[in-house]
């Protein structure tokens, strides 16, 4: 068999029983087919939460919003987090290609068995070819386009310097492209 669940009217109705006539919670219990302390406890949250109690699903009180609130606080730090590791990734991953290119290291083994596909003519991005994500935080970070992303909405070709640049770039492409223009406006101005 399985849990029974009531409508809020039947409890309020039930709880009014007890409180307005003076039936006793056992014979109320009884006469509704409950047992005597799911009524105390319905009782209870009347009492407590008044017109809040017996909300059902996706109704918040008034002491939930308070963890909702904190929630979606911890949640904004997280972002924020996130966007610092993928902006210092895209720094550091630019320092070391810089510093492996001035050593003479093309980052293939000198047999040879990566094959770049090379287009005809250089790629051109948004930002001058600067990361996005260096842009939205007011870094000018070089990327040259060999990870990119274009826009399926306005065709936009997004450049990016590493990987994780472009994996945070993409948890959310339209709120990262909005800081990435007004980084761009600040940059430039």
């Amino acid at each position: 068999m399985g849990r029974r669940s009531f409508t809020r009217e039947f409890k309020v109705e039930a709880v009014r029983l007890v409180r307005e006539r003076g039936v006793s919670f056992r014979q109320a219990g009884a006469d509704l087919g409950i047992h005597e302390n799911m009524l105390r406890k319905w009782a209870k949250d009347s009492a407590l939460h008044q017109a809040q109690a017996f909300r059902g699903r996706g109704k918040q009180r008034a002491d939930d919003a308070e963890v909702s609130r904190r929630l979606r606080d911890l949640r904004a730090r997280h972002s924020v987090a996130r966007a610092a590791a993928a902006v210092l990734s895209a720094c550091l991953c630019t320092h070391a290609l810089g510093q492996t290119a001035a050593a003479g290291w093309n980052g293939a083994p000198p047999g040879g068995i990566w094959k770049a596909a090379v287009p005809p003519t250089q790629m051109k991005g948004e930002f001058d070819n600067f990361d996005p994500i260096g842009i939205a935080a007011g870094a000018r970070i070089k990327a040259d386009c060999s990870i990119n992303w274009i826009d399926p909405d306005d065709g936009a070709r997004y450049c990016f310097s590493s990987g994780t640049s472009l994996e945070f770039f993409l948890d959310d492409p339209q709120a990262n492209t909005a800081r990435a223009r007004a980084g761009w406006l600040e940059l430039n101005h």
